[in-house]
């Protein structure tokens, strides 16, 4: 893969999900930036969805919420629900992995090449900020979702085939 494919892949999954915010959350999107420089460590925020996709690319999304938008997210996705305490962390979670799901899966239309099928694994998510490292055979990119709740960082991770 070149520099130029690894630009429009990021710009497929955050112009989807901006849309998404917008038109299906109601969360207005303030800004968006991205960055095409390899970086060695990513830095998630409080709360993190990860989705694979397997196949002519080999890549790993990462979905890092800041704690408000993550809470104004899920309170969006379950209004109308009563939720006990105990269940909230789970419905943040839940709220987390099917927004990635929902944008990398609408976006695997725009990736997929008609002599490769790309295969998506189920989310998990990841909480309270940890660190991924980069290693040398692989190239992470990261785009940054402004939103008047708080921010979205997007990390693609590509695997480089040998």
């Amino acid at each position: 893969m070149e520099g130029r494919e690894y630009r429009e892949i990021i710009e497929i999954i955050t112009d989807n999900c901006i849309s998404y915010m917008d038109k299906e959350l109601g969360i207005r999107v303030v800004s968006k930036k991205i960055y095409l420089q390899d970086v060695s460590k990513i830095s998630l925020d409080y709360l993190s969805s990860i989705i694979t996709l397997e196949g002519h690319i080999n890549s790993l999304f990462a979905f890092s919420y800041e704690k408000q938008l993550i809470d104004k997210l899920c309170s969006v996705f379950t209004e109308g629900l009563e939720i006990d305490a105990e269940e909230e962390d789970i419905y943040l979670e839940e709220t987390a992995c099917e927004i990635i799901n929902i944008i990398i899966g609408n976006a695997t239309s725009k990736l997929e090449r008609h002599d490769s099928l790309l295969r998506i694994t189920p989310p998990f998510v990841i909480k309270e900020a940890k660190n991924l490292i980069n290693k040398k055979d692989s190239k992470f990119y990261h785009s940054i979702i402004a939103t008047e709740q708080g921010h979205l960082n997007l990390y693609l991770i590509l695997q480089d085939r040998k």
